[in-house]
């Protein structure tokens, strides 16, 4: 697969236009995005399954996403749960434990993180584990989410490179693809100094697991992030919080994320 330097979001007919959107039935999820910034119905529910390695761990993304849906839809009925081990998408696919996880229920969404990529970008790792989970989830009626990580520090380039396979992946298997490394690279962009990265250089801080679980929500909910205030949830101060909220927004607009699925 060629891996275009400069890439541009993928345009598809009348369909989604911004992010998924939706509840907990499949008639809802598929009927296209509420970006108009109104509260969820009172009824609201969701069941999301997150599946990777430890860039969905690190941080408590999985309870920071649920805490996020849950100040959106402070009503509602919500569910967000990671399977137990963290490998790549490969390896889960053989697991028993993670497919039996994947099995127990009809996820409305499945969260997919953890393809393998090559840090020096000279290997081109197989792909047929993302789209066999895309395949499987959008079978039972939920919609998949792929999760391309951000750039490691210093590392100028690697996210684009990191969406660019994942962008591959949805031009063979339709999905969405949640933009983290483009909010990630807005945000150093414009605030250099600002910490995402953990001591490692790699993973997320705290900081960085936030801008990540806001722009997964939005992916989720076609709710801009920009307009969801100040979380007392998070750690994270309430002028670093509205930034990154703004990063999000702006990273969906940039690259709509599920416009694959509009077929």
């Amino acid at each position: 697969m060629t891996i275009l330097k400069t890439l541009t979001p993928i345009v598809f007919s009348v369909g989604l236009l911004t992010a998924c959107g939706g509840g907990s039935n499949n008639e809802t999820n598929n009927s296209g995005p509420d970006n108009s910034g109104q509260p969820p119905p009172t009824d609201y529910q969701i069941t999301v399954l997150m599946i990777g390695n430890s860039h969905t761990s690190t941080g408590n993304l999985p309870q920071l996403l649920q805490n996020t849906l849950q100040s959106y839809a402070p009503d509602g009925n919500i569910l967000v749960e990671r399977a137990v081990k963290s490998m790549f998408l490969s390896e889960h696919l053989e697991d028993d434990t993670t497919m039996a996880h994947f099995d127990e229920r009809d996820w409305d969404y499945v969260v997919l993180q953890a393809q393998k990529y090559s840090i020096s970008r000279t290997i081109e790792y197989p792909t047929d584990a993302a789209q066999t989970f895309i395949d499987k989830t959008k079978a039972k009626g939920g919609i998949p989410i792929l999760y391309p990580e951000w750039g490691q520090r210093n590392l100028a380039g690697e996210a684009e490179y990191i969406y660019g396979i994942h962008h591959g992946i949805a031009i063979v298997a339709p999905t969405c693809i949640a933009p983290v490394g483009f909010a990630w690279d807005n945000a150093l962009r414009i605030q250099p100094s600002l910490s995402l990265h953990a001591s490692d250089g790699n993973h997320a801080n705290s900081t960085g697991a936030y801008l990540t679980s806001l722009v997964l929500f939005e992916t989720i909910t076609a709710h801009p992030a920009d307009l969801l205030g100040v979380l007392n949830h998070s750690s994270v101060n309430a002028d670093t919080q509205l930034f990154l909220q703004q990063m999000a927004t702006q990273a969906i607009v940039d690259y709509p994320p599920c416009e694959s699925l509009a077929d």
